[in-house]
C-alpha cells in the first residue's frame, strides 16, 4: 500500500470497493452467485423478462447491472433508464428507443437514406441525402401497441440480444403507468422480440410494482433480494483487505460483517474508511487496530447520507437518552421482527453495559409506540399486523446504522442470536450460524445450493 501514490491508492481502492455506485462487473459482486445463475437460466427462455425487488439498499441495482452485462451480447452495451416520480410509460420507452436509435444511426435520427423501415405506420424509404427528411423514430410511439412494434424493430437493429435495465421502477408515482409495462412485456413476448427488460424496485412483492396484472407473470422471472448472508459479507471484506495486503483481525472482521446487517453499502463504506485511514497513517503497521476501526466507524457514520439518518435523528435528538438505548436494543438480534419481551431483555443488557437503570416494561412499550409516530421519524413499525407486541424497524436498512452508532458508543450488540423460532428463512440464512433445513425437501434443496 505504501508504494502507491495517493492517486494510485484511491483509484485502486474504488476499483475493489464501490460504496457510492452499483457494481457492474461480476468479479466484484459477492454473495449473489445463486441469484445470478437463476436469472441467467431464466432469461434463456424466449420472451422472458426479470423483476428484481426488495428493500432499499440490498443491492438490487448491482445485481441488475451485473446480470445485464452478462446477458447483453458483446456487439453493444446494455441500456439503463433511471426512473423518477415524473417518469411515464411513454417517456421511458421513448428514451430507450432514442438511445438505441442513436447507436444505430447518428444523433438519434432516422434518415431515409440510411434505413428503409416500416414501423408502426411510419414508412421510411431511401432517397437523396439532401432531400431526406430526418424523423425521430420515438415520435411514432403513441400507445402500447406502437411501443411494442417500435421496440421489436429497433432492438433487432441495435443488437443481437438487447437488454434494458429500468432502475428504481417503484419511484414512478402513477400506478397505471407502471401497470402498462406488464402489458408491454406480454406484447413483446408474443412477438418474439429480442429486447429483454430487467426492472428493479423497492417492494415486498411483484404485485406492489405491477398491480394485479397476473396474466403476464409467466413472462416474468421474479427475484426477491435479501441482505447478504455472512459468506457474501466476508467475501467483500476479505477481497478488499487482501488486495492491499492489510491484516484485519478476526474480531474486527466479525464486527464489520455484523454491523452491516448484510447491506453491501455499509460493508463497502466501513472497509473504505478503514483502508483510507491505514494509508494516511503511514506508520508501517499493516495490522488494523481497534482504534483505527473505531475512528473509521466514526467517519462512516458521518458519511451516511441524511435520508438514511434522519429518522434516527428525529427519534433521538433533544430527547431522553433512553431512546438511543431502546433503538440499540431493537437492533440486538438477527431477528428482523422482535417481541416486546425479547426487546426488554436486550434493553436490559444494553443498560447493564452502560451501568444505567432501565425503564420498566410498560414504559418501554409506551416509548416503542412513540417511536412509530411521525414526530419520532416513524423509525419503528408494527412487526406483524394484529400483533401489538411485535416490532421492527420501518426500514430494515436502518438496523445497520443503529448497530454502528451503538458500537461507536462502546455497546457491542449480538448479531447472531435468534430469539424468534420459525421466522422467515431469509433471516435464518443471514445468521452466521449455519442454516439447518427442517424438512427432507428443504435439505435436498439446500444441498443443491451448497448451503449445507
Amino acid at each position: 500500500m505504501k508504494k502507491l501514490s495517493r492517486n494510485e491508492f484511491f483509484q485502486e481502492l474504488h476499483e475493489v470497493l464501490t460504496p457510492s455506485e452499483p457494481i457492474k462487473s461480476i468479479e466484484f459482486l459477492c454473495g449473489r452467485e445463486i441469484e445470478i445463475d437463476n436469472i441467467e437460466e431464466a432469461m434463456f427462455a424466449p420472451g422472458r423478462h426479470c423483476f428484481i425487488y426488495g428493500e432499499r439498499g440490498v443491492g438490487k441495482s448491482s445485481l441488475a447491472y451485473t446480470v445485464a452485462n452478462k446477458i447483453q451480447s458483446s456487439d453493444k452495451p446494455y441500456l439503463v433508464v433511471n426512473c423518477d416520480k415524473d417518469s411515464s410509460f411513454l417517456s421511458i420507452v421513448k428514451q430507450v428507443v432514442r438511445r438505441m436509435e442513436s447507436s444505430v444511426i447518428d444523433k438519434s435520427m432516422l434518415s431515409t437514406e440510411k434505413l428503409g423501415l416500416n414501423i408502426a405506420g411510419f414508412k421510411y424509404e431511401k432517397s437523396n441525402a439532401e432531400q431526406a427528411k430526418k424523423t425521430y423514430l420515438s415520435d411514432s410511439i403513441t400507445d402500447l401497441s406502437s411501443a411494442a412494434d417500435v421496440l421489436n424493430d429497433i432492438s433487432e437493429q441495435y443488437s443481437e440480444n438487447s437488454v434494458v435495465v429500468v432502475d428504481e421502477f417503484d419511484t414512478i408515482e402513477v400506478k397505471e403507468e407502471r401497470e402498462k409495462f406488464a402489458v408491454l412485456i406480454k406484447h413483446l413476448s408474443n412477438m418474439g422480440a429480442k429486447v429483454r427488460f430487467i426492472f428493479t424496485g423497492i417492494a415486498e412483492s411483484l404485485e406492489d410494482l405491477l398491480g394485479g396484472h397476473s396474466s403476464s407473470t409467466r413472462q416474468i422471472h421474479q427475484v426477491n433480494v435479501f441482505p447478504l448472508h455472512w459468506t457474501g459479507r466476508f467475501e467483500i471484506i476479505d477481497r478488499a483487505f487482501t488486495h492491499f495486503g492489510v491484516v484485519l483481525p478476526e474480531d474486527i472482521r466479525m464486527r464489520i460483517a455484523g454491523l452491516s446487517d448484510g447491506y453491501p453499502h455499509y460493508i463497502h463504506l466501513i472497509c473504505e474508511k478503514i483502508l483510507a485511514e491505514m494509508f494516511r497513517r503511514d506508520d508501517g503497521d499493516s495490522v488494523v487496530s481497534f482504534g483505527v476501526f473505531l475512528n473509521s466507524l466514526d467517519l462512516a457514520i458521518q458519511t451516511i447520507v441524511h435520508d438514511e439518518k434522519k429518522s434516527y435523528d428525529k427519534a433521538t435528538l433533544g430527547r431522553d437518552e433512553f431512546y438511543h438505548h431502546i433503538l440499540w436494543a431493537l437492533a440486538d438480534s438477527a431477528d428482523q421482527i422482535r417481541h416486546l419481551e425479547h426487546i426488554a431483555f436486550s434493553y436490559s443488557e444494553v443498560c447493564k453495559k452502560l451501568s444505567l437503570e432501565p425503564i420498566d416494561n410498560s414504559a418501554l412499550m409506551k416509548e416503542l409506540s412513540n417511536l412509530k409516530r411521525k414526530p419520532f421519524g416513524s423509525i419503528v413499525d408494527t412487526g406483524i399486523k394484529g400483533r401489538p407486541r411485535m416490532y421492527k424497524f420501518r426500514e430494515s436498512i436502518t438496523k445497520g446504522l443503529v448497530r454502528m452508532i451503538a458500537e461507536r458508543n462502546n455497546v457491542k450488540l449480538d448479531f447472531q442470536r435468534l430469539f424468534t423460532a420459525g421466522e422467515a428463512s431469509a433471516t435464518a440464512k443471514s445468521s452466521y450460524v449455519k442454516y439447518q433445513p427442517l424438512t427432507p425437501v428443504e435439505q435436498k434443496v439446500a444441498r443443491m445450493r451448497g448451503e449445507v
